[in-house]
């Protein structure tokens, strides 16, 4: 999800990982972003959490918050690490990450 954004901007975004075995409300993630020399982390427990019930199902979502201002103008790149429970890898998790551009930030 791209939008064009300006300098100083509050933005909000919703988390969605999706793999196969891998449950947002109870598994680890974590998630950098990056432009240009600055560099800010995001752990799990950073992110706003909410709980919804539709049609008798209890969902959490994840919603990753930050200004604008501390990237400035230019492109936001979005690094997400989910850690998927899997039996097969020593420490019982693969690690699965995507990379995307998140958004684009212009100078007011």
């Amino acid at each position: 999800m791209s939008r064009r954004l300006f300098d100083g901007t509050e933005v909000k975004y919703l988390v969605q990982i999706e793999s196969v075995g891998f449950d947002m409300a109870t598994d680890n993630f974590e998630i950098t972003l990056k432009k240009g020399s600055v560099t800010k982390h995001f752990d799990k427990s950073d992110l706003i959490q909410e709980t919804t019930t539709e049609g008798g199902v209890e969902r959490t979502n994840f919603y990753l918050c930050f200004d604008t201002t501390e990237f400035g103008p230019g492109v936001i790149t979005a690094i997400i690490k989910a850690y998927v429970p899997d039996a097969s890898f020593p420490d019982g998790f693969r690690t699965e990450v995507d990379r995307f551009n998140l958004t684009t930030v212009f100078a007011v």
